[in-house]
């Protein structure tokens, strides 16, 4: 009996695109076509929104199975610092921020303000706040205070950020 990967891997073969629904499968994302409408209503005829489709319209199942991998290979090492106590300003969490960010890059350019932007909503959005926190404990704070160090390292205004 094949996987639902298996069959997604073979509709790709076919030169088919997983459609919404597919690659929230893949993503582990049961509301994954709710949150790109949400998204597409924020962020349609934005420059970065139309690097996002564009970078990923050409995606067939392996390449979501390989970014899903990359987030899930990050996620757990920010876990493990979280639990193994690395200070959210030392080296290390710096190290991690920076792969964090160049995770969030394949979908469009994510410089340090709009990384902070971003993390802001990982301690104020319950959505995120839940995500991480499934992974450890404290991982949400953590997370967004490395990027505020890093963010703030990198002269980003953290009481006047721009989306830039």
């Amino acid at each position: 009996m094949l996987t639902a990967i298996d069959e997604l891997l073979e509709k790709e073969m076919t030169n088919n695109k997983p459609d919404l629904n597919e690659i929230g499968r893949i993503v582990g994302d049961a509301n994954f076509t709710e949150h790109q409408a949400e998204a597409k209503d924020l962020y349609e005829g934005t420059e970065d929104w139309e690097i996002s489709q564009k970078r990923t319209s050409n995606w067939g199942a392996q390449d979501w199975t390989s970014k899903k991998e990359k987030f899930d290979a990050v996620d757990a090492r920010l876990a493990a610092a979280v639990a193994g106590g690395v200070p959210a300003d030392g080296d290390e969490a710096a190290k991690l921020v920076a792969e964090h960010r160049e995770v969030l890059s394949e979908f469009f350019p994510v410089s340090y303000a709009k990384h902070y932007l971003i993390s802001r909503s990982y301690i104020t959005d319950p959505r995120f706040t839940e995500y991480y926190e499934r992974q450890q404990e404290g991982l949400a704070q953590w997370l967004a205070d490395a990027i505020e160090n890093v963010a703030a390292v990198h002269g980003v205004d953290l009481d006047n950020p721009e989306w830039a």
